[in-house]
């Protein structure tokens, strides 16, 4: 069995978008007296930077990557700018309603970064074997709403 070095190029925003998460939840951690605002602005930086990302790294055909795992298309790509876009104008009407009761903490911003993985980093961690694309896409939800509780775990 011989190993093949995958292509990373087609999944260069979802590894920007993950390195991102380790930088930012480090930062926060080491810079707490300004976690709040640093957490926020990085998590707003990454999401408009990944989008950038995703637009130059576009391509007219379909490219597969990771052993089939990884597929990306336009299709694909123009439902990663939509959420990233909408991810980014959520958090950016949300920051005042968390301020206002105080629940504008790092993790929160960090658990909105980390929800814009969701289902093709279960995809190229998980699905290999009996594992389809039907048990990502369950998988992937499953994170979505464990998420949902972390906030309120957080709060």
């Amino acid at each position: 069995m011989n190993f093949v070095v995958p292509d990373f190029y087609p999944a260069a925003a979802e590894i920007f978008v993950a390195v991102m998460a380790l930088v930012i939840m480090l930062a926060s951690t080491f810079a707490r007296s300004v976690a709040r605002n640093l957490a926020y602005l990085l998590t707003q930086a990454t999401l408009i930077v990944a989008a950038f990302i995703t637009i130059f790294t576009m391509e007219g055909e379909v490219v597969h990557t990771f052993s089939n795992l990884f597929i990306s298309d336009l299709l694909g790509d123009v439902l990663k700018l939509m959420i990233y876009f909408s991810t980014a104008i959520a958090l950016l009407y949300g920051r005042g309603y968390l301020a206002d009761r105080k629940i504008d903490k790092p993790e929160y911003y960090l658990l909105a970064l980390l929800m814009t993985l969701g289902e093709p980093a279960v995809g190229v961690l998980f699905e290999r074997g009996l594992f389809d694309a039907t048990d990502t896409a369950l998988v992937a939800w499953a994170l979505l709403f464990y998420a949902f509780g972390l906030v309120a775990l957080t709060a």
